[in-house]
């Protein structure tokens, strides 16, 4: 009787044959789940020792001591964030003292020229110029006071100077700059002369003098209260000519 052998047959011997082979040579072979259940027993194994070993003491007083300085080194850095922030709102704080002191600084600066500032009408202020040039301060207030009421020219030095302006003058000659114009003088204002203004009243009518301008020149009416002109300067009176026995009548600006 003959043994007729299949492939699978075949198949089946031969690997019977090389798992004894490796069984007598010390060899194991595992299947895939036999080899897993084999890596997952050894991996309890190894977290178990790894659980059960004591580490020397040093170590476990190194790791305390790594525990506190991590500890610590949470706190400064929260107590640096705590020190900026306040050193950011004093920073803020102190720029705006220094923004108040520099606007006092320069209201005060200002306040000192004005007070410096000496407002001269244009006469005194001629007068101070001129004896600047090798006078004292006492010899020009000397003139000035000296001068008398028939002295027409100079009326208005006299009428300033009798005001108590004595201190005014001696501030402007104090500030005064050598060497600059009197225009370009820094602490003296001078103040150009207003020209008086009239009204021009007839003594015979009563009537006042007006302009009604154009070909209408000049003629006198009622009253002062019109839209013409009524009030005239001293100059202007005088280009007039003769205009009558008049009284002139200061206008109050």
């Amino acid at each position: 009787m003959s043994l007729i052998l299949t492939d699978e047959k075949i198949l089946e011997i031969r690997n019977k044959n090389r798992l004894m082979r490796n069984r007598q040579a010390g060899k194991i072979i595992l299947s895939p789940v036999a080899f897993a259940k084999r890596l997952e027993l050894e991996r309890m194994r190894a977290l178990e020792e790894l659980n059960n070993h004591e580490f020397p003491p040093d170590i476990h007083a190194e790791l305390e001591a790594l525990k506190i300085k991590n500890e610590r080194l949470s706190d400064i850095s929260s107590e640096t964030c705590d020190i900026n922030e306040r050193l950011r709102k004093d920073i803020t704080l102190y720029q705006e003292k220094v923004k108040l002191a520099n606007a006092i600084g320069e209201r005060y600066a200002k306040e000192v020229e004005k007070a410096k500032t000496v407002d001269l009408p244009i006469q005194i202020a001629d007068w101070l110029k001129d004896y600047k040039n090798g006078d004292t301060l006492f010899y020009a207030m000397k003139q000035l006071s000296e001068i008398t009421p028939d002295n027409r020219p100079w009326k208005d030095l006299r009428d300033w100077w009798n005001q108590n302006n004595c201190e005014l003058f001696a501030k402007a000659w104090l500030n005064w700059q050598d060497g600059v114009p009197l225009d370009e003088q820094p602490y003296i204002k001078v103040i150009e002369p207003v020209e008086k203004k009239f009204h021009v009243k007839n003594k015979l009518t009563g009537q006042f003098l007006r302009d009604y301008g154009g070909a209408d020149g000049y003629s006198y009416g009622t009253g002062t209260n019109t839209f013409y002109k009524t009030k005239f300067t001293q100059t202007e009176i005088d280009e007039l000519g003769n205009i009558g026995d008049v009284e002139l009548v200061e206008v109050e600006e």
